[in-house]
């Protein structure tokens, strides 16, 4: 448990009395491209102006977006946020932010795959917002470790003594948020190393996995180009010898077979719009086109099917 956050004993206090943490001002430690701050964090609603990693340690973090609600409990869950971007609602929580350089994470990301994974790939990912909620033992254990640097570095004499930057504990943070942040990427590449160079039959294989993996959400040609490091003409060559059309079009061939698979075997309160959207189209009115252009039926009518067939 982290120094400073040690769980309060209920005692005797009467349960018309809930215990409230009074509110501790946050601290702050400086090390060479990280900062970290310690203690109760306001509510936010603006931009995070710096990438940051959120930790909550002795309360949780709640996460509004919309209609959306993520709930962040210590002491494995976290939060990545990219500098600028809009981090929605979120309420007061007691933990630990540490702001980050994206392009140094970048950096060691690639070199703890072997440096086959490009940096301009790793970039990409930091640019979305992610809620990472480990739930392998290696991931969890990455974490612990993670607050175990944190707490040496928080320890109150090291700064003050101007000790902190002699220990070079900058360089271990930076490669565990990495990991907790890109590591099937990092895994990805270091599996790709025991390749043989120009092994691209075992890149579009882990490229067709990952679209498989991500047909709910909008994937371009250029999202292919990031995570492969082929160029776009030569992708396009690829999907033609193997599929007879480009990558694109193959994509919206997944999509369809996956919604009507969906649509033949219903989840409760499903509706052809949300089973639209759950496989990565905007707009209603093209998933009806696209459907009925490829299989003769309207999504609608299958859907009927799909429900009597459960009843």
């Amino acid at each position: 448990m982290m120094q400073g956050f040690a769980p309060r004993s209920r005692g005797l206090r009467s349960t018309l009395e809930p215990a409230t943490p009074s509110p501790e001002t946050p601290q702050q430690w400086h090390l060479p491209d990280l900062c970290i701050s310690r203690g109760d964090h306001s509510q936010a609603t603006a931009q995070q102006q710096q990438a940051a990693v959120w930790l909550p340690v002795d309360s949780p973090l709640t996460l509004h977006q919309g209609k959306l609600e993520q709930i962040l409990r210590p002491p494995y869950d976290l939060l990545f946020l990219p500098g600028g971007s809009p981090i929605g609602r979120t309420g007061c929580f007691r933990g630990l932010t540490i702001q980050i350089t994206p392009l140094k994470l970048c950096r060691i990301a690639s070199e703890l795959s072997g440096y086959r994974l490009s940096t301009r790939r790793c970039q990409q990912r930091l640019q979305d917002q992610r809620v990472i909620r480990p739930r392998q033992q290696a991931d969890r254990d990455l974490v612990m470790a993670l607050h175990q640097m944190l707490q040496v570095i928080t320890l109150p004499y090291l700064e003050q003594n101007s000790m902190l930057p002699l220990l070079g504990l900058e360089l271990p943070v930076y490669r565990t948020l990495a990991q907790l942040i890109c590591g099937d990427l990092i895994q990805q590449g270091r599996r790709m190393a025991n390749e043989p160079l120009g092994s691209k039959a075992t890149i579009i294989d882990e490229l067709l996995s990952w679209i498989q993996a991500n047909l709910d959400r909008p994937i371009q040609l250029h999202d292919l180009e990031v995570r492969s490091g082929y160029s776009q003409r030569s992708l396009r060559n690829v999907f033609q010898d193997r599929f007879g059309c480009g990558p694109i079009h193959w994509i919206r061939s997944q999509r369809l077979e996956a919604a009507r698979a969906r649509l033949l075997d219903p989840q409760e309160h499903d509706s052809v719009s949300s089973i639209a959207l759950a496989h990565g189209y905007q707009h209603l009115s093209q998933f009806s086109r696209d459907f009925q252009a490829t299989y003769g039926i309207k999504p609608s009518e299958l859907l009927r099917v799909g429900l009597r067939a459960q009843h």
